[in-house]
């Protein structure tokens, strides 16, 4: 076939192959859905969905030149002018509504081009029609179709924005509207919108409700059994009921009585059960955010979708094939039976897609004894990444520029696990151990509690004042200094595992680490607001001009560890702090070793994902289910502290008011300097009856960072110190010292005046005690 047959051939085809391509990419994104979740084929996922939109809009324009300059019978033109409603119809997309959620917010744009296309298809079909009664019926009852999908779609991604989410999970009362707007919103209102909207009654009585009393019942939640067997359908029930008011998802604060009625529901469930209800949350907010099946449970949805679009299709399908076709082509006839039938097939999907959610929705109940949906636990690895540098693979060699050998190193090295029930356990077990033995009731613990990244293991094994200073530093630092550790005691020879209950801790804490190093350096906006992925690779050239020397080939882990160890290295650099912190660790007994290992990692990963914000969790989930959003529902189940908690919580400060109390009348401590002139105090507020002000407040070890102030915690007690010094002019000079320590510590003053008196404040808990003198 020579150039000119080809483009004759184009010619003729052109429009049929765009209108099959269109049909293709629509049939692959109906059953690619799995691909999110793949990194090697989400770009052909990506691919489909921006082609979809751009080959059915190209169809439309080619059809409307076409129309334009066409000289054949007016049958065959006719014929493709039906094509017209279909195109229309792709560019719906029956299933997959978004791609990342940042789809969801270009939904105006989609407005926009329902206008002009359906302006160019009303157009098109309009002027070159030419066909007979029951095909002008059969392209009516399509144009209808294809009118309402199209017009569906940017108002499904308008519903799936993050403010429209955010607005759907508000807990502001329903406003009064007149009966057109009730009746629009009850049309247009899912199920389990309207019975989320029953319990939104929370703005009234959430002022009254306190942290302290959110605590107390929370703890006494852990403490309760697990469901028996019988009552699991029960437990699910409550579960269901608890978290369908909260959509962590969107950053919405739910109140404590919603958060207390999740926990109870949580803590009687097994971890497996648990894992099964954390997954059908999970995937049903993923739904509802990426996919059309929110639009399924309203009563106008359920009327289109399962009643008119679907007649209509199968109408259209039948006047075509009782019309009358004499004189039109036989591909082009052909090629309409295909896309009138896969029109109906797409509106036909409903009634076979609903029964399976419907059954996926209850997958709790019906595997109660199952796996369940398990998702895999991304893996990158330091000495890993180094290793293949050095042994770099054959499509590292064809690289032939540096940034893509870089872009091959760095997403070459991620490997999946099969451990996140494991690590769900542990992280399960962690919270539940808090809410037992540390928080107790605690509200000042249960802020500190949700603060610990590794300080409470530390203090609980006696090891705060050795190896407290890895966990001082900055998260990231610490992050990766912990990581190289973790690899230097796991491969080193001398340190290997042998006991098989250290086996299970050392394996666990491999993959929490390598996960946590995934975060580090493919996703550090998971990690936590600040990370800075630079340190891997400024780590990894470190390495490399450390053993630059060696004659031993560094292909291997365990050489790598063997040779970092025995290597004279440079002070105040991460190797060296990660290799200081390995030997500290090799020193402790090999359970010993690998428990702790296990509990930081443990700690470590609940600190990350309780900064982690819901929009980010929701971005990450179009990537597919990940193992981050896992543990982060969880923790949100459990009834820690989030992020938007975090931020938006009203702080609790006793009264500091005059008039005597605990501390002695009169007397005040605040972390503030402070002048007094004339019998007046003047600093940041004037306070009546005289006022003592300290001006720095510290504790070392882990407790709370107040406003100006450190907590800390150094070998599981607590100690604070008070210093303070007022100057005054009243008759003349008094100077005066405040000193306090905590946990039965001593406090002495001494004033110039002439005058001595003394009172002492005691924290809540009894671990700080204040002694101020006057």
């Amino acid at each position: 076939m020579d150039v000119l047959s080809a483009m004759q051939w184009w010619e003729e085809w052109q429009l049929r192959v765009l209108v099959l391509g269109s049909l293709f990419i629509q049939f692959f994104l109906a059953f690619a859905g799995r691909m999110r979740a793949m990194p090697k084929l989400r770009m052909f996922l990506w691919l489909g969905y921006i082609g979809s939109d751009a080959v059915a809009i190209y169809a439309l324009a080619t059809l409307f030149s076409r129309q334009k300059k066409l000289t054949v019978d007016a049958g065959s033109s006719s014929l493709e002018v039906i094509w017209a409603p279909v195109l229309l119809i792709h560019l719906g997309q029956n299933t997959m509504s978004a791609y990342s959620l940042e789809d969801n917010e270009l939904w105006r744009r989609h407005v926009f081009t329902l206008m002009t296309q359906v302006t160019v298809a009303l157009y098109v079909f309009c002027k070159w029609w030419s066909g007979g009664e029951r095909l002008l019926a059969s392209a009516v009852l399509l144009f209808i179709v294809g009118i309402i999908k199209f017009a569906q779609k940017p108002w499904i991604l308008r519903r799936a924005s993050f403010a429209s989410q955010q607005a759907a999970s508000s807990v502001s009362r329903p406003r009064k509207a007149g009966i057109v707007s009730a009746l629009w919103r009850f049309c247009t209102t899912q199920y389990s919108e309207a019975e989320a909207a029953k319990n939104k009654g929370w703005r009234k009585g959430q002022k009254h409700e306190s942290l302290q009393k959110f605590v107390e019942e929370a703890s006494k939640s852990a403490l309760a059994p697990e469901a028996e067997a019988a009552d699991h359908k029960q437990m699910y029930d409550e579960m269901a009921s608890a978290i369908g008011h909260t959509n962590y998802f969107v950053d919405v604060i739910a109140p404590y009585s919603a958060g207390l009625k999740e926990l109870k529901a949580f803590m009687k469930l097994a971890s497996l059960r648990g894992n099964l209800t954390i997954d059908w949350y999970i995937r049903t907010r993923f739904l509802a955010l990426y996919a059309n099946v929110r639009t399924f449970g309203s009563p106008l949805a359920l009327l289109l979708h399962f009643f008119l679009l679907p007649s209509m299709a199968l109408a259209s399908l039948v006047l075509f094939a009782r019309s009358h076709k004499d004189g039109y082509s036989v591909h082009d006839i052909r090629v309409t039976y295909i896309v009138f039938c896969w029109a109906a097939v797409q509106e036909l999907i409903p009634w076979l897609f609903t029964p399976v959610l419907l059954f996926y929705q209850n997958l709790p109940k019906c595997m109660g004894t199952t796996n369940g949906g398990m998702v895999m636990v991304p893996q990158y690895n330091l000495l890993s990444y180094c290793a293949r540098k050095k042994k770099p693979s054959i499509l590292m060699k064809l690289a032939t520029f540096s940034f893509l050998r870089e872009l091959v190193g760095k997403y070459g090295c991620i490997e999946e696990v099969d451990s996140t029930h494991n690590i769900v356990w542990l992280v399960f077990s962690y919270v539940k151990l808090g809410w037992k033995q540390y928080i107790q009731g605690d509200a000042a613990r249960y802020k500190r509690f949700n603060n610990f990244r590794g300080q409470m293991t530390l203090s609980l094994l006696g090891l705060m004042e050795r190896i407290g200073w890895s966990v001082s530093t900055r998260f990231d630092e610490s992050i990766l200094m912990w990581h190289i550790a973790t690899d230097l005691c796991f491969s080193y020879p001398n340190t290997s595992v042998t006991s098989p209950q250290a086996v299970s801790y050392a394996k666990m804490s491999k993959d929490i680490s390598n996960y946590m190093m995934y975060l580090f350096f493919i996703s550090p906006e998971m990690l936590i607001p600040g990370t800075r992925p630079a340190l891997f690779s400024i780590a990894s050239e470190h390495i490399e001009l450390l053993l630059k020397d060696s004659t031993v080939p560094l292909d291997k882990e365990e050489n790598l560890a063997r040779e970092i160890l025995k290597a004279k290295k440079r002070k105040d650099t991460p190797i060296d702090d990660a290799c200081k912190l390995a030997e500290a660790l090799m020193e402790l007994e090999e359970g010993k070793r690998w428990a702790l290992i296990q509990n930081m990692w443990v700690e470590m990963l609940c600190y990350s994902v309780s900064r982690c914000r819901g929009y980010l969790q929701a971005k990450s989930l179009g990537q597919g289910v990940g193992f981050s959003s896992w543990v982060w529902v969880m923790w949100s189940f459990m009834g820690m502290e989030t992020w938007v908690e975090r931020y938006h919580r009203l702080e609790e400060y006793p009264d500091l008011g005059g008039g005597g109390g605990s501390g002695g009348e009169g007397a005040h401590v605040m972390a503030s300097n402070s002048m007094s002139q004339g019998g007046a105090a003047e600093g940041r507020g004037a306070e009546e009856g005289g006022d003592e002000r300290a001006s720095s407040y510290r504790s070392q070890g882990g407790a709370d960072e107040g406003e100006e102030g450190r907590g800390a915690e150094e070998g599981g007690a607590e100690r604070a110190s008070v210093r303070g010094r007022r100057k005054g002019r009243q008759g003349g000079a008094t100077t005066g010292g405040i000193r306090g320590r905590g946990a039965g510590g001593r406090g002495e003053g001494v004033g110039a005046s002439g005058s001595r008196s003394q009172s002492r404040a005691r924290d809540d808990d009894g671990s700080i005690e204040i002694t101020i003198v006057r």
